[in-house]
């Protein structure tokens, strides 16, 4: 019997980015929960959050998936509610000259490896 890993693999979730109107209205439902305190109900030791009444944790819920949609589903560069760039742009926009470096080391000793063959 052969198996498939590919076949066992799950499929990559993909889901379509949102029109900037969409956008705007999730960034403003968000900061809308964020003033009510939900960041702070989340942020709860074990014990407290059994306690946590229906009602918050459905904002939690609300919160985190309006969250993931703002992320991932809203185009990069999108404004927010408050008509300013989001925080990535900020950052980037504060330090311009950084580049990345990722994957770019140099190997050692200064000579490369020849392949054997």
């Amino acid at each position: 019997m052969v198996w498939c890993c590919a076949c066992l693999a799950p499929a990559a979730a993909t889901a379509r980015p949102l029109e900037a109107a969409a956008c705007k209205d999730l960034e403003k439902e968000k900061l809308t929960l964020e003033s009510a305190g939900v960041p702070g109900d989340m942020h709860v030791k074990p014990e407290e959050a059994k306690m946590l009444a229906a009602d918050k944790l459905q904002r939690i819920q609300r919160y985190v998936q309006v969250s993931a949609d703002v992320l991932f589903r809203c185009p990069i560069g999108a404004l927010g509610a408050s008509g300013k760039p989001n925080q990535s742009d900020q950052v980037a926009a504060a330090e311009p000259d950084m580049k990345p470096t990722a994957g770019l080391a140099k190997p050692r000793g200064g000579r490369h490896r020849k392949s054997r063959r």
